[in-house]
């Protein structure tokens, strides 16, 4: 009886074992997901503003054209036609790696709009070996978590101080200052969504896809600043 005893156990042991790690895999899935459809949106935006660099490059024969045949009433009707119908938002150059650069100029507008002071400092290589994926998915968590926060205050005490750089080709930093209303939600030493709506899983999200890299993410905070400290090794 005793030995049937410990198989029980045992085999209980190892089911509730095998179930904990079902449902890390499950966590994990999810939060893959949600990377997933933000690097999605990204392509998007990368997508549209390459078809307009495409058209662009027709805009300009069509262009030279009329202006080598000195039609200048055609030509000034089309330049007319074409500053109308161009977007009012464009790309803007932040650092020389495409993906972060598409991602701040898909996330920085929405920024703006909330009349955030945005201090930017963004100093980095075209090819990194965290994947774009990743890299795209650390930085979109922590500038939303950023401008969500921001949005707790009255306009005129927003603010954002974002630095994302390398060192001695041997590590990257993500470093993020923004303010917010001090109001914060804590579980198990982790912090909550206090978004009605929100999910909650942006910071979660960044803490694995950094130790994935063996990387450390820090967050804390005070009565009015929220912080982020991100290093990973990228030699």
């Amino acid at each position: 009886m005793f030995a049937m005893m410990m198989m029980i156990y045992v085999l209980f042991y190892f089911i509730a074992i095998g179930m904990l790690e079902s449902a890390k895999i499950a966590e994990r899935n999810h939060f893959l997901e949600t990377q997933e459809a933000q690097y999605l949106k990204q392509c998007r935006y990368m997508e549209e503003t390459a078809r307009i660099r495409h058209d662009f490059h027709h805009t300009l024969h069509t262009l030279k054209m009329l202006s080598e045949e000195s039609n200048y009433a055609s030509l000034n009707r089309y330049l007319d036609e074409y500053l109308e119908a161009l977007p009012v938002n464009q790309s803007v150059t932040y650092c020389q790696h495409n993906s972060v650069n598409a991602l701040l100029n898909y996330l920085i507008p929405s920024a703006q709009e909330a009349a955030i002071d945005i201090n930017l400092n963004i100093d980095l290589p075209n090819q990194l070996t965290v994947t774009d994926i990743d890299l795209c998915c650390i930085l979109g968590n922590v500038l939303e978590n950023a401008i969500d926060g921001c949005k707790t205050l009255p306009t005129g005490k927003r603010s954002i101080q974002l630095t994302v750089t390398t060192r001695l080709n041997a590590w990257l930093y993500i470093v993020s200052t923004n303010t917010f209303n001090g109001n914060i939600k804590r579980k198990n030493d982790q912090y909550q969504t206090t978004k009605k709506n929100g999910h909650g899983i942006g910071l979660t999200s960044t803490q694995i896809t950094v130790e994935k890299y063996n990387g450390s993410a820090q967050f804390s905070n005070d009565t009015s600043c929220f912080y982020v400290d991100i290093m990973i090794p990228i030699a």
